[in-house]
């Protein structure tokens, strides 16, 4: 990965200033595209970095109490006729992987959606992709060095 590299990460947390608001949140490529960022963490006494790409939502179920409350605020809580549950969406970062300082790159997402891969792809010398004959999300280098395919997920 020639974007995801350990010591170009670490240049841009030493010469960037992170965004307003934070203070281990950097961007990866323009600072306009602010859904695409890494933060840089703590881990065991080394430096690691966390790559976000966007946000991903799951629905929480909450008491009733909890929904009332939450509609005073203004936020959309909806109830499902069927079961009588309440629930809200909720946001968290959505973590593609993680930079350690041995250059190593851990896949740490449950699923990789097509901005994910292209994101990815942008990223590095060669495509991720979906191929279910291949068991999943695979990995082609670029065309001139052949038609190499490593499994991922």
């Amino acid at each position: 990965m020639i974007s995801l590299n350990y010591a170009r990460l670490k240049r841009i947390t030493l010469k960037d200033k992170p965004y307003r608001g934070s203070t281990n949140r950097f961007p990866i490529a323009s600072r306009r595209e602010n859904k695409k960022y890494f933060l840089a963490e703590q881990e065991n006494g080394e430096t690691i970095f966390r790559i976000i790409y966007g946000y991903e939502y799951e629905q929480k179920v909450v008491t009733f109490e909890e929904a009332k409350a939450l509609e005073k605020e203004g936020k959309n809580v909806f109830l499902h006729s069927n079961t009588n549950d309440y629930t809200i969406w909720v946001s968290k970062p959505y973590e593609m992987g993680v930079v350690r300082s041995d250059n190593t790159f851990e896949f740490t997402a449950k699923y990789y959606n097509q901005g994910a891969r292209t994101c990815l792809s942008n990223m590095g010398v060669g495509y991720f992709f979906n191929d279910s004959r291949r068991g999943g999300m695979v990995f082609r280098e670029g065309l001139r060095t052949g038609r190499q395919f490593y499994p991922f997920l």
